[in-house]
């Protein structure tokens, strides 16, 4: 299926695929909730319209279906009853259309943050209000995912957050409350003739703006904590003294042997040192020796002893 000659794919006279041709439907009886399965199988969004009379110009080609009689709550067109296919008494000048939302962008405006407030809609550029009618916790609970802000805490109504800009896009919006999305959902257009009058649906969520990256941070240091933990208790129990795993420690001890200690006469001062090699040598100091000299007065009875 396929909406064309619309001013975007989800929105256009109403085409089907049928033995490798497209062809159109009549618009005898067609009415929104055929247009709802059609944008739910097109994943459109919210039915808007259903048009008539080749709204969107004549097609060409066969007419594949008519009398289309959906209940709306069909995933494909072709599970409605009508006719059979390629069963028709219309011409092109009958060709039904569709008008889709489309994806719908969603905030809650003039709420003390991203998750509060009044609910708003993107359509065509321009953010519009939701009536309040039916308005419930399965609803808002399905903003409140859409958004990212946990599950909803409760569903303000009337003009609580202020008046929305301009009329009402939708009203009697229906969700199951599993929805991932508005979209998803069945609503019905407001038109030109309903008046909202202030009653604008709302949503408290759970969740403030950032918690989710916070909660996340936390979690992950938890699970760092817990992982070090563990692995010290394991070695603890498998008897390894955590001192032999100090790389500074084992240095410290190797430094200490094969030392020697001996004195020489040079330009009549006695110097004494001691000679020592690491067992584990530096990149600077291959043969690994430290000396330390102590420089005293001379003394000329003494000799000199290795």
């Amino acid at each position: 299926i396929r909406l064309e000659d619309g001013p975007n794919s989800c929105a256009g006279r109403v085409e089907v695929y049928h033995q490798q041709q497209w062809g159109t439907v009549c618009d005898d009886g067609w009415g929104l909730p055929d247009v709802a399965v059609v944008c739910k199988q097109l994943k459109c969004g919210i039915p808007l319209e259903s048009l008539s009379g080749a709204h969107f110009g004549r097609g060409s080609g066969p007419i594949f279906l008519d009398d289309v009689n959906c209940t709306g709550t069909e995933m494909s067109i072709k599970d409605c009853r009508g006719r059979s296919v390629g069963e028709h008494d219309c011409d092109h000048a009958e060709d039904a259309g569709a008008v889709c939302s489309g994806p719908l962008d969603v905030r809650l405006a003039n709420g003390p943050n991203t998750c509060t407030g009044r609910v708003e809609l993107n359509y065509n550029g321009s953010w519009l209000s939701i009536g309040d009618s039916g308005w419930s916790l399965n609803e808002a609970t399905v903003i409140c995912r859409q958004l990212g802000c946990g599950s909803a805490l409760s569903v303000p109504k009337g003009n609580e957050y202020g008046m929305g800009i301009g009329p009402a896009f939708l009203d009697n919006v229906k969700c199951k409350g599993t929805e991932s999305s508005l979209a998803e959902c069945q609503a019905a257009t407001t038109g030109t003739k309903k008046c909202i009058c202030g009653l604008y649906a709302g949503a408290v969520c759970e969740r403030q703006p950032g918690s989710g990256t916070t909660t996340a941070v936390i979690l992950i240091l938890l699970a760092i904590v817990l992982l070090i933990g563990g692995l010290l208790f394991y070695l603890w129990k498998k008897g390894v003294k955590l001192s032999a795993l100090n790389p500074f420690t084992r240095r410290r001890e190797t430094f200490m042997e094969n030392i020697s200690v001996g004195s020489n006469m040079v330009n009549g001062l006695r110097e004494m040192y001691s000679r020592g090699r690491e067992q584990i040598t530096s990149e600077g100091d291959p043969e690994g020796d430290t000396i330390c000299l102590v420089k005293a007065p001379s003394d000329p009875s003494a000799s000199s002893t290795d």
